[in-house]
């Protein structure tokens, strides 16, 4: 193998460890966060979903009449 395509990787810092009051807040945030993501992107994904129905209807009454 040619030295051209080793790779080096620096180790990653070492992370603080997750402790103190706030620990477990940070981690029902996430939580949190990642839902309401979730529940976000389904409601856009419904509304496309009726745009696309109605667009659709709206077309089909133009070809046919």
């Amino acid at each position: 193998m040619s030295a051209w395509c080793t790779l080096s990787v620096p180790p990653s810092p070492p992370r603080p460890a997750d402790s103190g009051p706030l620990s477990g807040h940070t981690v029902r945030v996430t939580k949190l966060r990642v839902i309401l993501r979730c529940l976000a992107t389904f409601a856009i994904g419904v509304f496309m979903v009726v745009l696309a129905i109605r667009f659709g209807e709206v077309l089909w009454r133009a070809v046919t009449s």
